[in-house]
């Protein structure tokens, strides 16, 4: 591996138990080249296994999330400061399958700019949101925002550089939602989005919300998901983390 990948998790003390059970199955499979940092709380430790707990607002409510976005700007500049190429933004409710995103990264060019996960997009400011599903044609033909769903997306360290000047909070439409805000940025610096809905998973099956009848995947849609080689798959509590571990184990 010729590239530095740093894992930036969003964490908060009130999801412990899915942080614990992402420590203990996919984090266990991190190479130890690449680096990872906790966006934490006041609350949290200052490490996790040797591992750096950021936590950028001192005085952070016990529950909120009206700031993840602000949190999220406050942590991009302070990984900027770091040595990485690539940067997997990722929540302690998803799944990421090493190998999957291995395979992925070593078809790209560290150098060149990278925006990669499932789409979403609005048709007006107010919605409705739009989930890409495999199939689609992509990008939209129309669209009032456009950005890769936050439970796990891939960039490129030229592509942080080059969008965090836009960077802002809160998010637009949706205060808390950081992904949204990170979208708006990115299309502001020019970086295209790889919309890749048959490698990232937000969790989610059906065209959208609202009214769209999409549902959450089950648990064999996950694990399935997983082994037929998609880097993520999201809106997991810690026992279906473990399941789906498992169920790769099995395999190996």
């Amino acid at each position: 591996m010729s590239y530095k990948i740093l894992y930036l998790v969003l964490d908060h003390h009130t999801v412990k138990k899915r942080s614990l059970a992402c420590q203990s199955t996919w984090m266990q499979d991190i190479a130890s080249t690449s680096d990872i940092v906790f966006i934490g709380d006041p609350r949290m430790p200052n490490s996790i296994n040797g591992f750096e707990v950021y936590k950028p607002i001192k005085d952070e409510p016990l529950t909120c999330r009206d700031n993840i976005t602000e949190k999220m700007v406050l942590s991009f500049e302070f990984i900027l400061k770091k040595e990485w190429d690539f940067l997997v933004r990722i929540d302690v409710d998803a799944y990421c399958n090493i190998k999957s995103l291995n395979s992925f990264l070593d078809l790209q060019n560290r150098d060149h700019l990278l925006y990669a996960g499932q789409g979403i997009h609005f048709l007006n400011k107010c919605g409705p949101l739009y989930l890409s599903n495999v199939g689609d044609s992509l990008p939209p033909s129309q669209y009032e925002y456009y950005y890769a769903q936050g439970g796990c997306y891939v960039l490129s360290r030229k592509s942080l550089e080059k969008s965090f000047p836009h960077m802002f909070f809160p998010a637009p439409a949706l205060d808390w939602a950081e992904d949204l805000m990170v979208g708006v940025s990115m299309e502001k610096a020019g970086v295209t989005l790889n919309d890749r809905p048959d490698l990232f998973n937000s969790g989610y099956k059906g065209k959208g919300w609202p009214g769209m009848g999409t549902r959450r995947h089950t648990i064999k849609e996950h694990i399935d998901m997983i082994n037929s080689g998609y880097i993520s798959t999201h809106t997991l509590n810690s026992k279906q983390i473990h399941l789906i571990y498992n169920a790769l184990c099995m395999q190996s």
